[in-house]
């Protein structure tokens, strides 16, 4: 009959060695990469023209409630995928979150760069 129980670790002075060497690449390693920038992969998907024509008309106008919430929100949409086929849901975000306020912030310098084409274009004719 043949017992089991594996590999017994015999303690020797290499272990240490190899410790401390083990602990050392990794440190030189960790402060090699912590002064790399990540970069971070976009995804740019085009949005179907029937949703974008949507997001841009707003949500439906319901009840009361509903248009003193759309207010305090900006619609997203939101890509998901089951199987092959793209689903899309919007999503209203609150204003107050970070992601809305940055994407208000853009659209409100986009806005204004786009005036200032328009006014520099029409003072140039």
């Amino acid at each position: 009959m043949i017992k089991g129980g594996g590999l017994k670790h015999v303690p020797c002075v290499e272990d240490e060695d190899f410790i401390q060497a083990l602990d050392k690449m990794m440190l030189e390693n960790l402060q090699q990469r912590s002064g790399e920038s990540v970069k971070v992969h976009q995804l740019d998907v085009a949005i179907p023209l029937h949703l974008k024509s949507q997001l841009r008309k707003g949500p439906p106008l319901g009840g009361g409630e509903g248009e003193a919430e759309s207010a305090d929100t900006m619609p997203f949409v939101m890509l998901t995928r089951k199987g092959n086929k793209q689903q899309f849901k919007i999503l209203n975000v609150p204003m107050s979150s970070q992601l809305a306020a940055n994407h208000w912030n853009q659209q409100q310098a986009e806005h204004r760069r786009e005036d200032e084409n328009e006014k520099a274009h029409t003072r140039y004719q």
